[in-house]
């Protein structure tokens, strides 16, 4: 007589006893166990009984835990893996998973993996971070503002059914009042800010006092058009962190960020990156911004002016000395323009007509000639702006850049730092 008890159908009598009638026309039959009995083998291969099971509060900061399913086979290796919306999140390879603010909104899954020298067997189970989340804000001692701004620039309440609290259960405020200040006790603490709506643009300054958000860039919410952290100079992160912003973003000052260009989200109008020296890659890395580029102190950054994208009001790339490339590159800039200590840097900026030049220039410790200085300040002479300043430090013209200086310095422009030879 032979018994066969095949795939993972079968899997709740492995290591259990069951009766068999004998002999009926040469064959069997399972009967009581009274009538004999037969052991079934443990399963060589793993096989997983059921789902994990995930437990835990659903808010960010907080920590779910994975329980395993039950596993039929000889001793096997556990393995975990965190998906957010069916992708690996990378290094989330425990149990336990910390909830962060770009999982809100998204399918978190845990897949738990049984192996052994004869096979592997896994199973998942996923749930859903609903949209109404507490999102942690820890800050330093001192005040604190929030504001909302819309897609016009208009500054908003918080969405309706905003609460802030500052222990997660007695609210601090539900004003309606814009730009609403919150006071940190002495030796900091955190603010949890808790909304029904992520659709909004999210902004947090230190308004130059001693408050600061000292979080990491993952903790922050599913944002998808503003973010402005200036000055928040104990954040940590990535930029491929980052949220999925399409418009504005400011880390100015925020020197602990790491990452490269090609990290940022699909920004179209405003970077400011100043201070930020650990970021590296190159110009043609940048998403397509069309307002505002400071790479001021990124002194990793490399590339061409003219791998830059079509600009049109402020460029400063001031101490990014391994950019290269000609002034005649350059996009007609109508507000602002550095390459202090751009040394590498050459040519002429004649890219300039009517009131579109900057107000402002600094092109000290160029690698510009003399001749490069004369043709440039030529070209601001024909232009329409009255008033401005034109700062080059160190710097030589010749005589034949004489009467383009007369001619901005009557329309009120100062000329500076400028030897003629």
């Amino acid at each position: 007589m032979i018994l066969y008890i095949a795939s993972k159908q079968a899997e709740h009598v492995f290591g259990t006893q069951l009766g068999v009638k004998h002999l009926i026309n040469g064959g069997c039959e399972l009967g009581s166990a009274n009538e004999g009995k037969v052991y079934i083998a443990e399963s060589a291969v793993p096989i997983i009984c059921g789902e994990p099971v995930i437990s835990g509060t659903q808010q960010t900061g907080e920590t779910l835990t994975a329980t395993a399913a039950c596993v039929k086979g000889t001793a096997t290796v556990r393995t975990w893996q965190w998906y957010r919306n069916g992708v690996a999140i990378t290094g989330a390879t425990n149990a336990t998973y910390v909830i962060l603010g770009i999982d809100i909104g998204k399918t978190l899954t845990v897949r738990q993996t049984e192996t052994n020298a004869n096979g592997t067997d896994y199973a998942e189970t996923s749930l859903i971070l609903g949209s109404t989340l507490k999102f942690l804000i820890k800050v330093a001692a001192g005040r604190v503002n929030f504001s909302w701004t819309n897609p016009t620039g208009r500054l908003w309440t918080f969405p309706a059914g905003t609460v802030l609290y500052s222990d997660g259960v007695t609210p601090i405020s539900t004003s309606t009042a814009e730009n609403p200040d919150v006071t940190i006790p002495a030796g900091g603490g955190t603010i949890t800010l808790e909304t029904s709506s992520w659709s909004g643009n999210y902004n947090l300054l230190d308004n130059n006092t001693d408050a600061q958000f000292v979080g990491a860039l993952s903790d922050l919410p599913p944002l998808n058009y503003y973010l402005v952290l200036s000055g928040c100079t104990l954040i940590t992160g990535k930029l491929s962190d980052l949220p999925p912003l399409t418009n504005t973003l400011s880390l100015a000052s925020c020197a602990l960020i790491t990452g490269a260009l090609s990290d940022l989200p699909p920004l179209t109008y405003y970077l400011n990156l100043a201070s930020c020296s650990l970021v590296t890659v190159a110009l043609s890395d940048l998403p397509p911004l069309t307002n505002t580029i400071s790479l001021y102190g990124c002194n990793l950054v490399t590339g061409s002016l003219s791998d830059l994208p079509p600009l049109t009001n402020n460029l400063n790339l001031y101490g990014c000395n391994l950019i290269t490339g000609n002034l005649s590159d350059l996009p007609p800039l109508t507000y602002y323009l550095s390459l202090a200590s751009c040394s590498l840097v050459t040519g002429a900026y004649t890219n300039v007509t009517g009131a579109s030049v900057p107000s402002i220039t600094v092109l000290t410790g160029t690698g510009m000639s003399a001749t490069d200085m004369d043709n440039t300040l030529i070209a601001y002479a024909l232009t329409t702006k009255n008033s401005g300043s034109f700062t080059a430090t160190g710097k030589t013209r010749t005589a034949a850049s004489n009467a383009a200086v007369t001619t901005l310095e009557g329309r009120g422009w100062t000329i500076s730092g400028l030897s003629v030879v």
